[in-house]
C-alpha cells in the first residue's frame, strides 16, 4: 500500500517465490506509451500487445531512487512529445501543472515538493493546499522540483516491490497524469 508520499501505486508481493523472474507481464489500459523498468534503466514502449506489456525485475536500492527516474524520464519525454505537462518553478507553473492534471478530469490532486522549494517561490512555508490540490512535504524529491499527480496513484501506474530491494514498475498515464515543476 502507498504513503501519502508515494508517486505510484505500491504493491508488495506476498508470499514465497520460486527464483526470480526476469520479466513479468502486466495488463494494461491502452494509453501509450508505457513506461517500464528493465534490467539497467527505465524504457518507454509505444504500443501494447493485447493490452499487456512486460517489465523486468531489477534490483533498487529504494523506491524513492525509482521515483526520480520516472520524473526526470516523464520531464524528457514530456518535453520531447510537447504534453504540455513540464513547467517552470514559479506560481503560474504550477497553476499550469494543477489545470494539465484537472484536465483529464483527475480529481484529490496531490502536490509532492520537497518542504523548502516553497520558500523559493517567495512562500515561507509549505501551504496545505494550492490550486484545489493537497501539498504533501516529502524529502526524497529534492528542491527545486514539484508533482502533481492524482490522488488515486492507480491511475497513473504501480511499483511492485517483490522482496529484498527488487521491484518491477510500470507507468501507464505518464502525459495525463503526471505534471512536473521545476527549476
Amino acid at each position: 500500500m502507498e504513503t501519502a508520499s508515494d508517486l505510484l501505486q505500491v504493491y508488495r508481493h506476498k508470499g514465497p517465490m520460486k527464483g526470480t523472474p526476469a520479466l513479468m507481464e502486466f495488463n494494461v489500459p491502452p494509453t501509450p506509451p508505457y513506461l517500464v523498468t528493465s534490467s539497467r534503466r527505465l524504457f518507454w514502449l509505444t504500443r501494447s500487445h493485447q493490452d499487456k506489456i512486460r517489465a523486468a525485475v531489477r534490483e533498487i536500492e529504494v523506491r524513492s531512487n525509482l521515483y526520480l527516474e520516472i520524473i526526470d524520464a516523464v520531464t524528457e519525454e514530456g518535453i520531447r512529445r510537447e504534453w504540455g505537462n513540464v513547467h517552470p518553478l514559479t506560481t503560474e507553473g504550477l497553476e499550469a501543472a494543477v489545470e494539465h492534471v484537472t484536465f483529464y478530469g483527475l480529481k484529490d490532486l496531490k502536490i509532492l515538493s520537497h518542504p523548502d522549494t516553497w520558500m523559493d517561490m517567495g512562500f515561507e512555508h509549505a501551504p496545505g493546499t494550492f490550486g484545489g490540490a493537497a501539498v504533501v512535504p516529502v524529502q526524497w524529491i529534492g528542491e527545486g522540483t514539484m508533482v502533481v499527480i492524482p490522488g488515486n496513484r492507480e491511475f497513473l501506474g504501480f511499483v511492485l516491490e517483490l522482496g529484498g530491494n527488487l521491484m518491477v514498475s510500470v507507468v501507464h498515464n505518464a502525459s495525463r497524469g503526471m505534471s512536473v515543476v521545476r527549476r
